[in-house]
């Protein structure tokens, strides 16, 4: 895939970009209702040196963050019923012309992290930086979708999933 340039994303536009949804295969409609709380936070990633080594802050992201910024997308819910909660996928979208940071995905609770490359049709497991299989999103600047797919949330647990990308 070549270099992509010339695409501006306010901070509003990256909000409604990175929009996720919770899902249980098998359920119809909003599968949840009031059962899980769900919401999103998008925050830029400032690194300073410190010591003489380099940390990072995440600030709250600006109206327009400039060009090679990264943006830190954190996808949070809470189980508010009173049963665990099965096969939950949340999803996240990589807006066109940001690239997702590789390996940068995480998850406080035990979950599979998954990669698309064609806008969410097909998934297959993030690979480690540099291996390709040739299919999907085999290279950070391919994917389109990342999905973490959680067994089970416990009644009150709260899930945050968190990806990274590079604006344009």
């Amino acid at each position: 895939m070549g270099k992509k340039t010339g695409i501006l994303l306010s901070a509003g536009a990256l909000a409604l970009a990175a929009a996720f949804l919770f899902l249980v295969p098998g359920r119809a409609g909003n599968a949840f209702g009031p059962s899980l709380a769900w919401g999103t936070v998008s925050r830029m990633v400032v690194q300073r040196e410190l010591s003489g080594r380099t940390v990072e802050d995440l600030v709250p992201l600006p109206a327009a963050p400039p060009p090679g910024s990264v943006i830190e997308l954190e996808i949070s819910g809470k189980n508010r019923s009173g049963e665990v909660l099965k096969n939950i996928h949340a999803v996240g979208r990589i807006p066109r012309g940001c690239c997702y940071v590789g390996n940068s995905a995480r998850c406080n609770v035990d979950a599979q992290v998954l990669l698309s490359g064609d806008n969410g049709f097909t998934f297959q497991e993030a690979l480690p930086a540099g291996e390709g299989n040739g299919r999907g999103a085999a290279h950070s600047d391919e994917t389109t979708d990342i999905k973490f797919v959680i067994p089970r949330v416990e009644p009150g647990a709260v899930v945050k999933a968190v990806y990274r990308m590079r604006m344009p």
